[in-house]
């Protein structure tokens, strides 16, 4: 169950799921934007845009949704922007400015419903869906009780193929990224033929020229415009194509139905409209299924929706064979950290057993360790270890960045995490066979952490680099609370394990006992109540009191502590 408070948490801290509570945050007043309804997250009239990702076909392709129903989509990178507006007569309004916008997230789509006096008594409501196993995005029109003579005007340009800092990821790339610029429409080449297009573009950056095609109702009209004239609807209407900076444009009358449109990387297939009422169907299939993998019914409405929001956001940061390390920024694999406990907290065993297999196989076994410490790389003022086979770090047990592959270094200990995900996945599971399959890679790893990060053998461990928030701590081979809880655990468990399938126990038995003793002893402060920091190896080998609060829930979750204890810390 450890595994799914942590999730739990880290989706609640980081992510701001449900907006923030009143009050004060940095001396500014903060207010709820977003509230529960059902297993929904809702807001009405919101003013946020590209900011909930909806992620479909297990790539880094994504389409950035907002408050209001405007789309940047990342096919990867800049991938181009999709508006919409309505016209009736001599009137035009753009859907962003409509009166009425509620906005709900649900669990891997955003729906929109839509109501302004252009439309009297009537209502739009827009779904839109990431496409299953396709790159793309469908997006379902449902119009009601609207007047005569209602058109729908679409807008999508500027595909640049721009390459963000770091993906687009929000509060590190510039807020309107995902926007229509006119400069981004630079060199767009569009090819109408009759309800469909295809955008040829990027042709001067890296990995271009790329390919986007769409498909519209089989009734609009589509033809190219310019992005000067975006002051309404009608005005873009109107306008002239810009040869070196085109836009493409589709009008449709609305009448009392539902309409699709499928905007997407171009690949080999050819889909008509016809298609996509089928399209529509299996995303929508694809995100209940992955929606239900986990679902929270509790008496507190602010909990209900997060067992969805938790099984879009592990999707998303699935791809291949492995969980990556974010879904957005730091889309890369990696083997330990955070995502890899989510597959088993949510009943995904394929999934992380596909990932832990795939890294196991990544550890090294045929490099012993015969550069002596320390062996840090001085170009960098000792502060990373020196990326040379053969020293104790890059030597037997150490697994590799990538999976399947036993060639390239990484700067951080991963090892660490993922064998506490890999001693959760025996626990959820309960599979002996598993377990002595992979009892290799954990005795291996075992060694290779005890001679890299306790080689003066006195039962508190060094952390480096191990930990979410590692990029910031450095202890100079100190003995660190943590990283001494997270190798108490491991030896604990490998002992249990031991015994069940047969193997020698008595050594881990004999190192847990060691380490928790020596945690007690030395990094526990009774006094105050709480695990100090870490203890210098050096000088007057001072303790530092003041831990981070990974050091609390770090040392709760590896069990180091008494019921007292945990009640302290």
């Amino acid at each position: 169950m450890k595994s799914i408070y942590v999730v739990f948490f880290l989706v609640l801290v980081n992510a701001h799921l449900l907006g923030q509570p009143k009050g004060y945050w940095h001396d500014k007043e903060r207010k709820l934007r977003y509230s529960p309804e059902g297993k929904d997250i809702v807001i009405v009239n919101g003013d946020k845009r590209f900011n909930r990702a909806l992620y479909g076909s297990n790539t880094a392709f994504r389409i950035e949704t907002s408050d209001v129903p405007e789309f940047g989509f990342f096919m990867p990178h800049m991938g181009g922007n999709l508006q919409l507006g309505l016209a009736q007569d001599r009137r035009s309004l753009w859907l962003n400015d409509a009166e009425y916008i509620k906005s709900i997230y649900r669990s891997g789509s955003r729906i929109y419903e839509i109501r302004d006096p252009i439309l009297k008594e009537g209502e739009i409501r827009i779904t839109v869906l990431p496409l299953d196993g396709i790159d793309g995005m469908i997006m379902k029109i449902d119009v009601k009780d609207i007047p005569d003579s209602i058109k729908l005007i679409s807008v999508f340009g500027g595909a640049s193929n721009k390459r963000f800092w770091r993906n687009g990821d929000l509060g590190v790339d510039d807020p309107e990224g995902f926007s229509l610029k006119n400069e981004s429409c630079e060199g767009n080449q569009y090819s109408i033929q009759k309800n469909k297009f295809i955008l040829t573009y990027g042709q001067k950056t890296k990995g271009g020229p790329r390919q986007i095609e769409g498909v519209f109702p089989l009734k609009a009209e589509l033809k190219t415009a310019s992005p000067y004239q975006m002051m309404t609807p009608e005005d873009v209407w109107k306008s002239l194509a810009d040869e070196s900076k085109p836009i493409l444009l589709s009008m449709l009358n609305l009448q009392e139905k539902s309409y699709y449109i499928v905007i997407k990387n171009k690949d080999k297939s050819n889909i008509t409209y016809s298609d996509l009422l089928e399209l529509y169907d299996r995303a929508e299939k694809r995100r209940l299924t992955i929606a239900n993998s986990l679902t929270v019914n509790t008496p507190d409405p602010f909990l209900n929706p997060l067992g969805g929001v938790i099984s879009a956001a592990a999707d998303g940061v699935w791809q291949n064979s492995c969980w990556q390390h974010g879904a957005i920024g730091w889309r890369m694999p990696l083997n330990g950290w955070r995502a890899a406990y989510v597959g088993d907290a949510i009943g995904w065993h394929d999934r992380a057993r596909m990932h832990f297999d795939g890294y196991a196989a990544s550890q090294i076994t045929n490099i012993e360790p015969s550069i002596p410490h320390p062996s840090q790389d001085e170009r960098l003022n000792l502060s990373r270890a020196d990326k040379t086979w053969g020293t104790q770090m890059y030597s037997n047990g150490y697994i590799t960045r990538n999976q399947y592959e036993t060639t390239k270094m990484h700067h951080y200990d991963m090892n660490l995490v993922y064998i506490d995900e890999l001693l959760w996945h025996f626990n959820w599971t309960g599979d002996l066979d598993y377990v002595r399959k992979m009892w290799p890679t954990l005795k291996r790893h075992l060694a290779w952490e005890k001679r890299n990060f306790d080689p003066n053998d006195d039962g508190l461990y060094d952390a480096y680099a191990c930990i979410w928030a590692s990029d910031a701590l450095m202890y100079n081979s100190g003995g660190v609370t943590y990283s001494s809880a997270y190798n108490y655990r491991s030896n604990k468990m490998a002992a249990k394990l031991a015994k069940l399938i047969g193997e020698d126990y008595k050594s881990y038995e004999e190192e847990a006992a060691k380490i928790l003793n020596a945690i007690n002893s030395s990094l526990w402060i009774k006094e105050k109540g709480w695990w100090a920091e870490y203890k210098d190896i050096m000088g007057n080998q001072l303790l530092h009191p003041n831990a981070g609060v990974w050091t609390v829930y770090h040392a709760l979750d590896s069990e180091i502590h008494t019921l007292f204890q945990a009640y302290q810390a």
